[in-house]
């Protein structure tokens, strides 16, 4: 008999593939969007910045200083967007009583990095075309840097799966209030250019510790801030996961009745 860890593995498994499948199947236009998002917010933002950029970081090459930005936050954004919807797209298949609410949530957030970092290898390779240097300095602590920013999506796509569920229309709300965080999490400038006391509110925000973490395992000689700290942003990804876990145990049943 198989143990209760084994029959969720094999769920999550099942629901990956089921997943994976149905998004690939949504023909070439979606697969163009994935790319097309990213590159287009690239190519914007080094029209508007690319000088000033350029003299702000000695070292940093202002199309991968803002590629990484994009990088960071597009992770994040991505899985916990498309988290929250999970449990609403796959009600038909809570007949079956292996399949739990959460199995949904880690399947979607799983999917979403597989195809969010085949859509940045395609970009980085793009970019090495043209003769960038598209290799992290410090691949393990780049690659750490992502993964946590990850987690952190995966967290906040736990608790937001169970509001938007819980609590009609509140999705849209939600859209509106994360917003602000793609100009506050650093994507397109350093935090050392922000000036006092405006700078110490930005730390604040764990995105940013992220974003600037990520730069710093890409790029040899690029110095963040003392305060950055890669483990602000895990603890706030364990307690989004911590407290969305214990939602989805107390409120089980309606989820899957919803």
């Amino acid at each position: 008999m198989r143990s209760s860890l084994e029959i969720q593995y094999s769920v999550i498994r099942a629901l990956f593939l089921r997943e994976a499948v149905t998004r690939i199947s949504g023909g070439r236009i979606a697969w163009l969007w994935l790319m097309v998002e990213p590159i287009s917010h690239l190519l914007l933002f080094i029209l508007i910045m690319g000088v000033f950029l350029k003299r702000a970081i000695p070292g940093a090459e202002p199309v991968l200083f803002i590629a990484t930005g994009l990088v960071g936050y597009f992770m994040f954004s991505r899985v916990y967007s498309m988290c929250k919807g999970a449990i609403s797209s796959n009600l038909a298949l809570f007949s079956y009583r292996q399949v739990k609410a959460v199995d949904t949530i880690f399947a979607r957030a799983l999917v979403e990095c597989f195809i969010f970092m085949l859509s940045v290898v395609l970009l980085f390779a793009g970019l090495a075309l043209f003769g960038f240097n598209v290799l992290p300095a410090y691949p393990l602590q780049f690659m750490l840097a992502i993964f946590v920013m990850w987690l952190t999506g995966l967290g906040l796509g736990l608790l937001l799966s169970v509001a938007n569920e819980l609590t009609p229309n509140i999705s849209n709300v939600i859209d509106l209030l994360m917003r602000p965080l793609y100009f506050l999490s650093a994507v397109m400038y350093p935090v050392s250019v922000i000036p006092e006391p405006y700078r110490g509110y930005l730390l604040y925000n764990p995105l940013v510790h992220g974003i600037e973490s990520i730069r710093q395992g890409f790029f040899p000689f690029y110095r963040p801030l003392p305060e950055i700290n890669l483990g602000y942003l895990f603890v706030f990804a364990l307690v989004f996961i911590f407290f969305g876990l214990i939602l989805h145990s107390r409120y089980s049943q309606r989820l899957m009745t919803a």
